[in-house]
């Protein structure tokens, strides 16, 4: 149901003076109107670039606005300081009248503008309450009803009887927020004036907004500058540059268009530069495992992929140095590959990964050097290559600001990572590339994220009962070739009681439905299917590599595998060692799978620390008998 719609307006101002202007403008207005006709003086007048000196003395401050926005929606309006926003919500709110257009709204609205909106300075803040419920139209007992909630949130108790002339910015604004949040208003309107807050009551607020469009079903138009907060809150933008709007609709797109990524894939440039020896074909950033390269996210791999040709007899002379610098021109770092390889002739790929969260959000230059003799530089091409770093949309309620620098110093890789990386890099040194990998009990997808940096042409199918989790996840599905299916595992098609353990992403299927219950753990049920059902019933090719993490039911999972066996080239199970509740020993599980023709060729996770009281996990790879992996060395890394 629509609430709101702006259609074609406008609003025009007078530079200069207070008024309305001449004596022969009246007059000509006042003449034209006689006659019917329009405003002669909406004809005339210059877009709203503040930046730039006009001739005109009118200027538009708003020019052709159209929109739709619907009950429950949360609506983010953002663009540069001058491009319109605060004067759009005085229009919506009704502070001011459009020069031409119409808006139809349904509802009462409620509107945070600027600080001091809506209250008087001399009445208390307990009359302010008041005052602006009657000016929505709720009766006193509907404002008293309301009213011990709105003074705890905004945590002004102790000054609610005080004159609000005597607040600070800062109480002001949580009084004010308070009211328009909690008053029975069908739309809310906020806008910056947020920023004037500490960070504790932005965080609270945003918590508050997103409360009140998903659960109270009540519309939101949001204006801050505050990417990260508008992406958490909202699901719809609306981009303003110089008064007009430049895009609406999805707001990672809004937000990519604001930041300067609006025409495709900025961030994939092609080039026909560099010296006799070196020539830089392609240089492109993207987000690991990514099929595109229009959005680079901070919480996710980020790559740096060169495209060059090295047309010299000599390659091992040359190598490529790149230096980042932020957006005041300070260099950050520069990094090289000649410590790690060298150059050969022909065509070739360099490729740099950054880790996760190594990036603050932000704008970051490249320049590159082709280096020779590691002496002499024979090329430079300063700021080669631009690219914006964007904060992942985060938890409504968790803390959306900016840390301090432009990088994050990262921990070196964990145990875990280095054994399953050294496996990876053995199935590359053996040219073994997987067409289609099955995640079993994948989680939050940390373990495909891992698969994704050897192996980013496979197809992926994620299994995990817990779809809560997906969110985790929800980048990787945006990949045509990776797919989820919400199911358990097992030995048979049946469902099962799920139990929720310790952490939100640790679950049993040991207890039942009263121990569960007695221990205060969340049961859900979920469907359990085979793995021989899943690839049939999906019309499925038999994967190259199926990991298996099923909660202590690894062995059950086999069991309803077997038209895999023979197939499948790489099993890569989780077993127990010191283990008296689960089924799946290492022993067990090493005669099972020997059983079914593989055999034990690596361990790619030691879980947990060896002591009696703790389940001890390990991670084992099995390849098949006879297979191509099996040709080559057993690679035990113990």
């Amino acid at each position: 149901m629509l609430v709101l719609k702006a259609e074609n307006i406008s609003k025009q101002y007078r530079l200069g003076q207070v008024g309305t202007g001449t004596l022969s403008h009246d007059l000509n207005r006042m003449w034209h109107k006689m006659r019917g006709k329009d405003d002669p003086y909406l004809k005339i007048g210059e877009t709203n670039n503040r930046a730039e000196k006009g001739e005109s003395e009118y200027v538009w401050s708003l020019q052709n606005i159209n929109f739709e926005i619907e009950q429950g929606d949360a609506v983010g309006i953002i663009g540069r300081n001058g491009a319109g926003k605060s004067t759009l919500l005085k229009l919506l709110s009704k502070v001011t009248k459009p020069t031409s257009g119409k808006i139809y709204t349904r509802g009462r609205i409620a509107s945070l503008l600027e600080v001091g909106t809506g209250f008087h300075p001399e009445m208390t803040g307990r009359e302010n309450v008041y005052l602006n419920g009657a000016i929505l139209g709720m009766t006193r007992k509907e404002i008293s009803r309301k009213f011990d909630e709105i003074v705890d949130f905004s945590g002004v108790e102790r000054y609610i009887d005080t004159p609000v002339k005597r607040y600070s910015s800062g109480m002001y604004v949580r009084l004010a927020f308070a009211v328009a949040a909690h008053l029975e208003s069908e739309i809310l309107i906020v806008d910056e004036v947020l920023a004037v807050g500490d960070a504790e009551f932005q965080k609270k607020c945003l918590g508050k907004m997103g409360d009140v469009t998903k659960g109270e079903g009540r519309t939101v138009l949001f204006v801050s500058h505050n990417m990260t907060a508008v992406k958490t809150l909202c699901s719809n933008g609306i981009l303003l540059e110089k008064g007009m709007v430049k895009y609406a609709g999805n707001i990672d797109k809004c937000v990519s268009y604001y930041l300067g990524n609006s025409k495709g894939n900025e961030y994939i440039q092609s080039f026909d530069i560099g010296t006799e020896n070196v020539r830089i074909k392609r240089i492109e950033v993207k987000n690991s495992g990514a099929n595109d390269s229009k959005n680079l996210y901070e919480n996710q791999e980020i790559e740096l992929i060169t495209d060059i040709n090295v047309l010299s007899e000599n390659p091992e002379r040359y190598h490529l140095t790149y230096v980042l610098n932020n957006e005041q021109t300070e260099p950050l770092f520069s990094l090289s590959h000649y410590e790690q390889f060298p150059l050969k002739p022909g065509d070739q790929k360099i490729k740099c990964t950054f880790p996760a969260k190594y990036f603050q959000s932000g704008n970051y230059y490249l320049s590159l050097y082709i280096i020779e003799d590691r002496s002499r530089a024979d090329f430079i091409e300063s700021d080669i290559f631009t690219f914006i770093v964007e904060d992942a949309p985060r938890e409504i309620g968790a803390w959306t600001g900016r840390e301090p620098g432009y990088i994050r110093p990262t921990a070196p890789e964990s145990e875990k990572n280095n054994l399953l990386n050294k496996f990876y890099s053995t199935l590359k040194e053996i040219n073994f590339q997987p067409d289609f990998i099955v995640d079993i009990g994948a989680n939050t997808g940390t373990w495909t994220r891992e698969a994704l940096k050897y192996f980013p042409q496979s197809s992926y199918l994620l299994i995990e009962p817990q779809e809560r989790l997906s969110a985790q996840f929800s980048d990787l599905l945006q990949n045509p070739k990776i797919k989820y299916l919400p199911v358990g595992v097992g030995d048979k098609n049946d469902v099962l009681k799920f139990t929720i353990v310790d952490r939100d992403d640790s679950c049993s299927f040991i207890y039942s439905e009263e121990e569960a219950a007695k221990m205060g753990y969340k049961q859900i049920e979920v469907p359990i299917k085979t793995l021989d059902s899943i690839i049939h019933e999906n019309n499925l090719n038999y994967p190259d590599i199926v990991k298996i993490d099923a909660e202590g039911l690894d062995l059950e999972v086999i069991d309803g595998s077997s038209t895999l066996f023979g197939k499948t080239e790489i099993f890569i199970v989780e077993a127990g060692i010191q283990n008296k509740v689960y089924k799946n020993s290492l022993l067990r599980l090493v005669t099972k799978m020997d059983d079914a023709g593989y055999e034990l060729y690596d361990i790619t996770d030691l879980n947990r620390p060896l002591k009696i009281p703790v389940l001890w996990l390990v991670e084992l790879v099995f390849v098949r008998k006879g297979g191509k992996t099996s040709q080559f060395p057993l690679n035990l890394q113990l």
